[in-house]
């Protein structure tokens, strides 16, 4: 996943990725997903991890993304 063109990981949104597609894939197995997102920097924490590599959202981002995925899945 990117944020903002960093390469990045972020619990909340591989969760939610997790939660959708869960229902449509075999036990077992995970999604495959490439994500490259444009959030705003004053939106984005940074400084969880020492290598800025985990990242969190100071607002409910993931939630929103959460539902964003849903939709998309249902469509298709």
């Amino acid at each position: 996943m990117f944020i903002n063109h960093r390469l990045v990981d972020s619990t909340a949104i591989r969760k939610s990725i997790e939660m959708v597609y869960g229902a449509y894939l075999p036990k077992g197995t995970h999604p495959f997903a490439y994500l490259s997102l444009e959030i705003n920097p004053k939106n984005v924490d940074v400084n969880v991890h020492p290598t800025k590599h985990e990242v969190h959202f100071l607002y409910q981002v993931s939630h929103c993304l959460y539902w964003d995925f849903s939709e998309v899945v249902v469509k298709e």
